[in-house]
């Protein structure tokens, strides 16, 4: 009994050991193993792609992922490049079913032998799934909406992009048809991963649909009510419109009389499908002081000043009044323009102009009276029907002129001094008639036209593109006012040449002292590529082109070829500095030289500056 009783004490002491060592052992492994993954690492990891995705899909990965974003910056261990790595692929395979990759698989491989460390990201995309119906419910039932609404057909690639933008239009075209309230509430994604297709039901919720109600105006401590609600662009009793309310607000801002404008359906105080409208405005200062300054070589220092107002009697009448002054002008004009005279959005413009010119073509002393209809249809189209009444001298003559000027202008462009997208189209016609038996009268055709391109979405490239014709048609050149002939070269025109000085000159045998005639016909364009270097500098190459003719209409066989000034054309090149004022606009600065220099007629080169693109 004795033995046996001590055997099995050792046995048990045996035991014991045993366990100690085991767990010791045990310790010790994860000890190390915890050592091994937090050493540190020595140098930065290299990030490669095994994968079948397309490359548009591996450029977004890449953007998203932070490996690729800190491969510059290891973490501090094994450990922390580890959960980083796991941290990316999540966030791929969310990527890659947002684009239709529904079955894609990721893995990854972390080399920790080779130095520096590589890590692998393995995507196998498999089949991108296709769309196979798609539902509009409301509480309602289903929901009728346009198929040009959201523009998704079946069979067309999933992506969870092109889903969001049609849920947003749809909530938009309930908003456009009667639903001001209406609720996104949630969609529902049907896989079939046998024939890798999906269905999408969208569900939202309509609420009550409501007409337009009684408008309730506040804000406006000067201006009349009947000048807010004439801007509306809707009846009481139409259907409710989101657009509607957008076009009216973009509307009352474009006046300039209000700094802010808020307009919203008051949900509480609906009634029997009638919603009731709130127009809170915050009225702008109601007076105005400008002044704008030009530089060139040629016409000198000049510039402008002006004084307004805003809201003269408070239903949005504007009353301006400048001063303008260059080297061979100088000038006074008062205008005033009456809002909706006979039709909304239509103003009564009436203006007077006295001015002198005193340039190498003419002498004149001039006095405009101007009266008209000016039309907005939209916030791009604007026409003009008016009557102008001239007192001229010109030289030694006297003009009285009676003229009908009709006109219709196009703007697409987002900004009025920096325009980066769009065009602007001009186009007048104006009958002139010269009040006196013994002067013919004449008609005057103008047209003029740009078109600007945004090459890069962050608009840092710009190409502009001009082109201006006109033609006066009567039977006797010399029969013309000078005053209303047209005339090439300068700033405004092509630059490189003095003020307007391309074209037909006077016979004189000293070159200096050729004169400008002017001419019946011109023809002028001009390409600028606008390259924006930082945020506030910019570089213009530009080249603009002009010709002349007294004939009616240019001469195209003597463009280039040409053995008289007469519709020769013109080309001048140049580099311009620009100066950003945040949104406002460039401070331009250009320096241009003629191609067509002639002898002791034009300079080496020509100096402008002033506020906002050439055009």
């Amino acid at each position: 009994m004795h033995n046996i009783s001590q055997n099995s004490f050792i046995l048990r002491v045996l035991f014991f050991a045993l366990s100690i060592i085991v767990m010791n052992l045990s310790t010790f492994n994860l000890y190390a193993s915890k050592i091994k993954h937090q050493k540190r690492i020595q140098n930065n990891y290299t990030l490669s792609f095994q994968t079948d995705a397309p490359k548009k899909i591996i450029d977004i990965l890449k953007s998203q992922s932070e490996l690729q974003e800190k491969l510059e910056n290891a973490p501090a261990s094994l450990l922390a490049l580890t959960r980083r790595v796991k941290k990316d692929v999540l966030l791929f395979q969310k990527i890659l079913k947002s684009y239709g990759y529904i079955d894609a698989k990721v893995t990854y491989d972390i080399q920790e032998t080779k130095q520096p460390i590589s890590v692998i990201i393995k995507i196998k995309v498999g089949q991108k799934y296709r769309l196979e119906h798609f539902q509009v419910f409301s509480e309602l039932g289903p929901y009728d909406v346009p198929h040009k609404t959201h523009n998704l057909k079946k069979d067309d690639f999933f992506e969870a992009s092109k889903i969001k933008r049609a849920e947003d239009k749809i909530v938009l075209f309930a908003l456009n048809h009667g639903y001001p309230f209406v609720e996104f509430k949630k969609h529902q994604l049907k896989i079939d991963k046998e024939n890798t297709k999906i269905d999408i039901d969208v569900y939202i919720k309509l609420n009550d649909f409501l007409r337009f109600g009684q408008v309730i105006v506040e804000g406006n401590n000067k201006t009349k009510n009947i000048y807010i609600l004439n801007r509306l662009g809707w009846k009481e009793g139409d259907v409710f419109s989101q657009k509607l309310i957008d076009s009216t607000r973009k509307n009352l801002i474009k006046s300039d009389i209000f700094d802010g404008v808020s307009i919203k359906p008051l949900k509480d105080k609906a009634i029997n499908g009638i919603v009731p409208i709130h127009i809170q405005v915050v009225e702008n200062k109601r007076h105005y002081i400008g002044a704008g300054i030009d530089i060139s070589s040629e016409e000198g220092l000049g510039g402008k000043i002006f004084w307004g107002h805003r809201n003269l009697f408070n239903k949005g009448e504007n009353f301006k009044i400048g001063y303008e002054r260059q080297r061979f002008k100088r000038g006074l004009d008062v205008n005033y323009k009456i809002p909706d005279v006979f039709l909304q959005n239509q103003y009564l413009a009436q203006s007077i102009e006295i001015k002198k010119q005193h340039t190498d073509a003419y002498q004149s002393t001039e006095r405009h009276y101007n009266i008209g209809l000016e039309h907005n249809f939209n916030k791009f189209y604007t026409k003009n029907n008016g009557i102008r009444l001239s007192y001229e001298k010109v030289n030694d003559k006297r003009f009285r002129i009676l003229s009908f000027p009709q006109s219709l202008s196009i703007d697409t462009t987002k900004n009025l001094l920096d325009p980066k997208f769009g065009n602007r189209f001009n186009v007048t016609l104006r009958p002139d008639f010269v009040i006196d038996k013994k002067q013919p009268h004449f008609f005057t055709v103008d047209f003029e036209a740009s078109q600007y391109f945004s090459l890069d979405k962050m608009s840092t490239h710009v190409l502009a593109l001009r082109g201006k014709i006109g033609s006066i048609i009567n039977n006797s050149f010399n029969s013309l006012p000078k005053t209303r002939l047209f005339y090439v070269g300068g700033a405004h025109s092509v630059r490189g040449y003095g003020y307007q000085m391309i074209g037909p000159l006077t016979n004189d045998t000293n070159p200096k002292n050729r004169m400008p005639t002017g001419g019946r016909s011109l023809f002028e364009g001009a390409i600028e590529w606008r390259y924006r270097m930082t945020e506030s500098l910019g570089l213009v190459p530009f080249m603009d082109f002009g010709a002349l003719s007294q004939n009616k209409f240019i001469k195209v066989k003597n463009l280039w070829s040409g053995t008289t000034y007469d519709s020769k054309l013109f080309t001048g090149v140049g580099l311009g500095g620009r100066y950003y004022l945040g949104d406002i606009g460039p401070v331009r600065v250009d320096i241009a030289v003629p191609l067509n220099k002639r002898r002791k007629i034009d300079r080496f080169a020509q100096f402008y500056a002033s506020f906002g693109q050439s055009f």
